[in-house]
């Protein structure tokens, strides 16, 4: 019989160091796309609001108000 220089259960400890690292990867990758998600609505909705969206309809041309809807609907979907 031979006897093992290891304990049974000895590389608890590397699984739960690659599930970590595994876990902040992802989690990280998921922080970046918010973010990114939120520039885009913000520029969205700030192309939108330079279209005159917000604004009182009789002071805003009926053209810009296509463009402004157009935007906002764009950065809903």
């Amino acid at each position: 019989m031979e006897s093992s220089a290891r304990a049974p259960g000895s590389d608890r400890g590397l699984q739960l160091l690659i599930i970590t690292v595994v876990m902040t990867a992802v989690s990280g990758i998921f922080v970046m796309l918010r973010l990114l998600f939120v520039v885009f609505f913000a520029v969205c909705n700030g192309i939108a609001i330079k279209h005159g969206f917000g604004k009182h309809t009789v002071t805003v041309p009926h053209s810009e108000k296509l463009e402004a809807l157009k935007v906002r609907l764009c950065s809903i979907c």
